[in-house]
């Protein structure tokens, strides 16, 4: 894999799954991020900031993308895993 511009290696899966473990060592952030971060009656996130231009995109539909990795962490959690390391 060739290195980007900051000289990361790792692939966006493996980024992704590097966030994961960060957030997962935090199960107050967890669940905090999946109460926050629900759907509005016409499937848009009502998480602060979410569907506000300039702090998130407003014409995405919910699950936002701290929902999605609230949720990945949080089942690492119940599953009793250790997290996944980057």
């Amino acid at each position: 894999m060739q290195a980007d511009r900051t000289g990361n290696r790792r692939s966006p899966d493996e980024l992704w799954a590097g966030l994961i473990a960060e957030i997962a060592a935090m199960p107050d952030v967890v669940a905090n991020l999946l109460r926050e971060h629900q759907p509005d009656e016409a499937g848009y996130c009502r998480g602060t900031g979410c569907g506000t231009a300039g702090r998130g995109v407003p014409t995405r539909r919910w699950p936002c993308s701290l929902h999605a990795l609230a949720s990945a962490a949080d089942a690492t959690l119940r599953a009793g895993s250790t997290p996944p390391g980057p």
